[in-house]
């Protein structure tokens, strides 16, 4: 669709719904990966630094670095969370979705609802799976994996602690 309760634009994925809030779905700046590591989610720090060993700012990058695009969500100009999907492999066609968010998140529920579903599967086009872990002790982000159409596997000690993660897949159609 070109609208949604007003103007939407699917080039940039600028919104604004009846709220009046201005949502902005844009290529992720340099501005944005330096504001994302200062007020990144507690928890997404945590699954950063105890599953891939490295601080917010190194994973950042490097999810960026490998990410072909990544895309910012701004909603009336602050920051809500940076998304893309890295290719496992060069040799494999899965992708690992990935997700960090700011404070913000919680307070714009309605959009995520609304729009990332398909999103997802706009960016499942392009591999035959998606696959990922996350925290198993994250309730809110299970039950999100889960609405999302992932599978979620038995929690396993993963990562530097031996921290309980689900593993996540979601297989193209």
């Amino acid at each position: 669709p070109s609208t949604v309760d007003g103007a939407c634009n699917y080039t940039g994925y600028r919104c604004r719904i009846r709220w009046m809030i201005d949502y902005q779905f844009i290529p992720t700046t340099p501005e944005h990966v330096a504001e994302m590591t200062e007020v990144m989610r507690t928890e997404d720090v945590f699954e950063l630094m105890d599953y891939a060993g490295a601080t917010p700012s190194q994973a950042l990058r490097t999810l960026q670095a490998g990410s072909r695009d990544t895309t910012s969500i701004t909603a009336d100009g602050k920051l809500v969370c940076i998304y893309g999907c890295v290719r496992k492999s060069p040799l494999s066609n899965v992708g690992c979705p990935w997700m960090l968010a700011t404070p913000e998140l919680p307070k714009h529920g309605r959009i995520f609802i609304r729009y990332v579903r398909a999103f997802l599967q706009e960016m499942l086009k392009d591999y035959d799976m998606f696959l990922n872990y996350g925290d198993a002790s994250n309730k809110t982000s299970v039950r999100w994996m889960k609405w999302l159409g992932f599978s979620a596997f038995s929690p396993e000690p993963v990562g530097k602690t031996g921290h309980l993660y689900h593993r996540y897949e979601m297989r193209r159609n």
